[in-house]
């Protein structure tokens, strides 16, 4: 039966429906998501990061070097910031410097949008990605395709993150693409495209956050080609599927030759792209910036780069959680590779799933000797993570006849973590979490229905699984996009969901609409982002108050006060403009007199 299963599967008419069950995956989450893009203000500090830069590049002008608050931003490479300033329409750069509230008020969705579609749009495309890799890998398997796209845009990494404009998107979009091109290079029959695949891609993702690209791509190709060589030395045996292809290491079966010198040339074409994509902007800004260097390599190592402290070591299981809520076939997919690898070592899915597996766990493992080890981090390695997730429910496919103990305890355990999720989120809306203004998430009425559409459909699934097996992912699918947009709606009105500094800004606004801006403190402490976005303009730092340069446009200073201690005193003259709470403390704004440049400021105004 499972030879009938697998010769079925790559016929015409399946891969056709698969086709079409992968483009339908990725209509159904641009569909699903794309009207959230505006509920949420600009409140996740990463995504304010780049959306401030964009703003300050079209204002300024400053493309090849973006600045941030009127610095040189040279610490993240630029393509995520030249993508999003390139989304933002001119009409909507003026709106948001109209001293007009309503003009704002109605241009700040749109900025939202022209901001974070290109973002989704990435997101979209990595499912593509996603489906390309586990059919590539598993030897193509149209099934696995199919399931891995949908696995992977129903997880909770992807739904959490795909919707912000952020640089471990586009992190994450390059390096499935590249993963892409090294399964073409490594296990299917064109190596010359796969080079230059890779090359072109690995460039890409590099431009978007550095050399933890090469991490998430190369280490586990690396990896992957040793335990080769060393599995094939230790059998002694001829690996005709590693020799026909991507073998780079000389084995008794693949010596050194002509095959050996293609290789090499291979290799060196994707690196050559690679260099001619990724370094020119790093020499630019080395050339001009001498000691940024070091400043990189804070950026690598992490080291003194923040006074945070360093991340648990074992922050990076998260990703069994946040994989959810198909966790229990991830961990039944990695068991089946081991078999799988083990009981047929020549075998091309076998080699591939294993493949699959270096490139999810590889990368883990390395980041997690580095201090900070923050969850989206992980967000690239859910496209691998997803092939493993779809070799295990194609296992189910072929061996659930034979109702085995292991098979029911995976379905069920998928089954409850989607009920959980279909039902606790309606309750929890409806009971325990807050809006800002501290009602609840939802009304009676709201949680009710919205709990009731979610529980249908898995209900519906639970029932059209026992005829067919492809009902499971569909109803998954389904319910994490419908319980997506539940969270959505009430996330959105939560403190979380809103920016804390925008209502700052609206008070500088109505108070001060042409001033130059300034913030000052302790330890560099930097007024948050999103005040510079809603006030279109950028906060300047300056370490004490006689820095800020006379000038006939008026000045405001942002200074924070942190817990338990008392609030800054205001310059000599200053005019108090208001507060607004940020976490545990308060940022103040002072309108200073004209001649503050020669003004110090009062005791514990800038402490």
């Amino acid at each position: 039966m499972q030879d009938a299963l697998s010769d079925a599967a790559m016929t015409p008419v399946p891969r056709r429906r698969a086709v079409l069950l992968v483009l339908g995956t990725v209509v159904a989450c641009f569909v699903l998501i794309a009207p959230t893009l505006t509920w949420l203000e600009f409140s996740s500090g990463t995504e304010n990061l780049n959306v401030a830069t964009a703003l300050e590049t079209r204002r300024e002008q400053h493309w090849m070097v973006p600045t941030l608050e009127g610095e040189p931003r040279v610490a993240k490479p630029p393509l995520t910031a030249w993508m999003t300033a390139a989304s933002i329409r001119e009409k909507t750069m003026d709106a948001m410097s109209s001293a007009d509230p309503a003009r704002r008020a109605a241009a700040e969705p749109q900025l939202a949008w022209q901001v974070r579609f290109p973002f989704l749009l990435s997101a979209c495309l990595m499912l593509l990605a996603t489906a390309e890799l586990g059919r590539v890998l598993s030897g193509g398997d149209w099934r696995v395709a199919a399931i891995a796209a949908a696995a992977c845009g129903s997880n909770l990494f992807f739904l959490r993150h795909m919707r912000l404009a952020t640089t471990d998107v586009q992190l994450a979009l390059w390096v499935a693409v590249t993963n892409v091109f090294l399964a073409h290079a490594v296990m299917g029959k064109r190596p010359w495209r796969g080079a230059i695949g890779v090359g072109v891609a690995l460039g890409l993702a590099f431009l978007s956050k550095g050399p933890v690209a090469l991490v998430q791509t190369v280490a586990p190709l690396v990896v992957f080609l040793l335990a080769d060589y060393l599995l094939s030395r230790r059998r002694g045996i001829h690996d005709d599927a590693a020799d026909d292809n991507f073998s780079l290491v000389a084995t008794d079966a693949s010596p050194w030759g002509a095959r050996a010198r293609t290789r090499i040339a291979q290799v060196l074409l994707g690196a050559a792209l690679f260099l001619l994509i990724a370094l020119p902007w790093y020499a630019i800004v080395a050339s001009k910036y001498p000691d940024v260097w070091q400043r990189w390599q804070l950026e690598v190592t992490r080291e003194g780069a923040t006074d945070l402290p360093a991340n648990r070591w074992y922050n990076y299981l998260s990703f069994f959680l946040f994989i959810a809520p198909w966790t229990a076939f991830f961990i039944a997919g990695i068991v089946i590779v081991v078999r799988d690898l083990m009981q047929s070592p020549r075998d091309a899915r076998s080699r591939g799933m294993w493949l699959a597996l270096l490139m999810t766990i590889v990368p883990i493992v390395i980041m997690s000797f580095f201090r900070d080890r923050k969850e989206r981090y992980l967000l690239p390695m859910i496209a691998p993570a997803s092939v493993i997730v779809a070799r295990a429910v194609v296992e189910h496919f072929q061996t659930r006849h034979l109702k085995s103990l292991a098979d029911r305890a995976v379905v069920t355990i998928h089954w409850l973590t989607l009920l959980i999720i279909a039902i606790g989120l309606p309750i929890a809306g409806g009971t325990m979490l807050k809006t800002l203004d501290g009602a609840r998430w939802y009304s009676p009425t709201l949680a009710a229905l919205g709990g009731a559409i979610c529980v249908a459909i898995v209900i519906a699934g639970m029932i059209a699984h026992r005829r067919c097996g492809g009902a499971i992912v569909a109803a998954t699918l389904l319910c994490m996009l419908a319980v997506q947009m539940l969270f959505m709606h009430g996330y959105r009105n939560s403190r979380e969901g809103r920016s804390e500094m925008k209502p700052l800004a609206a008070l500088i606004w109505q108070q001060a609409p042409d001033a130059q801006v300034f913030t000052t403190g302790a330890k560099r402490m930097r007024a948050p982002t999103d005040l510079s976005i809603y006030l279109n303009r950028s906060v300047l730092w300056v370490d004490d108050v006689s820095q800020i340069p006379a000038s006939s446009r008026p000045a405001v200073l942002v200074v924070r006060e942190r817990k338990k201690q008392p609030p800054p005193v205001a310059p000599e003259g200053a005019t108090v403009i208001g507060k607004t709470a940020r976490d545990e403390g308060w940022w103040h704004a002072f309108l200073l007199r004209s001649d503050v440049a020669t003004t110090r400021p009062a005791s514990g105004a800038a402490k």
